[in-house]
């Protein structure tokens, strides 16, 4: 039956045969002997999933990177000599060819199975080897991209790290947010392979020989490689775990958001825990059900090493509160330098004070970018609260169509005692509560200065 032929099926069947005689790799039988294949992604699998499962999210990564058919995947199966294993695979896991393939590549595609009667879901997370992957796949000194993918019946689909060239692409030609096309994109992902994510332990792989498990572990862990028993707790697996499950983390907040299951499935803590954390999205654009803010602000609350924080509630019909949000930031996120929040048609939101207060009190702060066009209801901007911030210098801000913000004074009292300020981007056109003499784009303080002193609220 083609439909659940496997990779063990086809190394029996297909790959052997045909390479007995040679001794050769797979891949040798097919490819030019004159051209080079310098691998461009790494699969990281199980050979018993199904092949025309697999074909599928290859295929669809092609698709959603903007990958051409000439750009190589390294699959072990295909690229190892099946007949001289031993040479291919050695003690040492960082000197094997799955090592010397993944320094090659720009990144790990990793796939993994769904729920079958006899497997999964996402047999990978027991397998030792694709542990061993894993792990190399989040270790920063590799500089890999890491994307997670699987088939539900026929259709594929992929959790990215980044944006790619098929959301930007989309974005582009709608006039919309790339992010928004990205969690769109990856919302189908199957709940009970996220929930295995979540719950991802690397220590806990298991392997045909079991010299392979302890060589592995020793050397995540940074041990002797033959060194008994192997630990069963170390920093590096905590790292490994904590970034995995963060990225299922996030990848299921949204369709979580929609069940009222963002609490129940600890998503919040899973995000918090990974302090090794660099860039976070968290996108629930145009959800009804954010009603508030508190679960955002619980998930910022370890992230010691988070650069850049993107948060998106653009057209979250009944947001009202940004309590939480704000009450997450603060000096236990002594890294973050750059953050953005999409309020945009946030209807019901009255005040964005407490999130300034929390900008307030990001230490190394420089840039942020404030969407909250069209809040109608925001009466309340709190820019004032910036005042005194030593590093912010980017600031780029769009409150077009605020039709009842009406105090001005409190961007001079915010903006003003910036003393970093650099780049201010400012958008008050239809703000009708203001004077006429404000409604209009600003790019630099000076000229939103000026009009304040022309119109007698402010001195020269």
């Amino acid at each position: 039956d083609i439909d659940h032929a496997n990779l063990y099926h086809v190394n029996q069947w297909l790959i052997k045969p045909a390479t007995f005689e040679k001794n050769c790799a797979f891949v040798e039988c097919l490819a030019d002997p004159g051209k080079k294949q310098i691998p461009k992604w790494f699969c990281s699998h199980w050979w018993g999933e199904a092949i025309l499962n697999f074909l599928r999210c290859i295929e669809r990564h092609v698709e959603i990177r903007g990958l051409s058919g000439e750009d190589p995947y390294w699959v072990c199966a295909y690229a190892n000599r099946q007949h001289a294993l031993n040479d291919e695979i050695c003690d040492d896991p960082r000197q094997s060819s799955f090592y010397k393939a993944m320094k090659l590549s720009q990144g790990v595609i990793l796939i993994l199975d769904p729920k079958r009667k006899d497997s999964g879901p996402a047999t990978p997370f027991s397998r030792i080897w694709c542990t061993f992957e894993e792990s190399q796949a989040v270790n920063p000194a590799m500089d890999l991209l890491l994307d997670i993918a699987t088939c539900t019946r026929t259709r594929a689909v992929i959790l990215s790290e980044g944006l790619t060239k098929m959301d930007n692409d989309n974005a582009k030609r709608q006039g919309s947010l790339a992010t928004r096309h990205k969690t769109i994109r990856e919302q189908v992902f199957p709940i009970d392979i996220i929930e295995a994510g979540l719950r991802v332990s690397v220590q806990t792989g298991q392997a045909s020989k079991e010299s392979d498990r302890i060589h592995i572990l020793n050397s995540i862990s940074e041990q002797p490689l033959n060194q008994t028993p192997t630990l069963s707790e170390h920093e590096n697996y905590d790292r490994v775990n904590a970034c995995l499950r963060s990225v299922f983390a996030v990848a299921a907040w949204r369709n979580a958001q929609q069940k009222g299951k963002v609490a129940a499935l600890g998503l919040p803590e899973v995000i918090s825990s990974d302090r090794w954390l660099e860039t976070l999205l968290l996108d629930v654009s145009d959800m009804p059900e954010v009603k508030e803010t508190v679960d955002f602000g619980r998930a910022l609350k370890g992230l010691k090493e988070l650069r850049s924080l993107v948060v998106n509630f653009c057209f979250c019909s009944n947001l009202k509160c940004m309590e939480g949000l704000g009450g997450g930031l603060g000096p236990n996120l002594r890294a973050l330098r750059s953050l953005t929040v999409h309020l945009d048609g946030a209807a019901k939101l009255a005040s964005t004070r407490p999130l300034m207060k929390g900008i307030r009190r990001l230490p190394v702060l420089t840039e942020i970018d404030v969407n909250a066009s069209e809040c109608v209801g925001l009466v309340d901007l709190g820019v004032d609260e910036l005042s005194g911030h030593t590093s912010l210098a980017n600031v780029t801000m769009d409150l077009e169509k605020c039709i009842v913000f009406g105090d001005p004074s409190v961007l001079w009292k915010g903006f003003g005692s910036l003393p970093a300020l650099s780049s201010l981007s400012l958008n008050m056109i239809g703000c009708l509560a203001l004077p006429w003499a404000f409604q209009r784009r600003y790019t630099f303080y000076e000229a939103l200065s000026e009009v304040a002193v022309s119109e007698g609220l402010l001195k020269e």
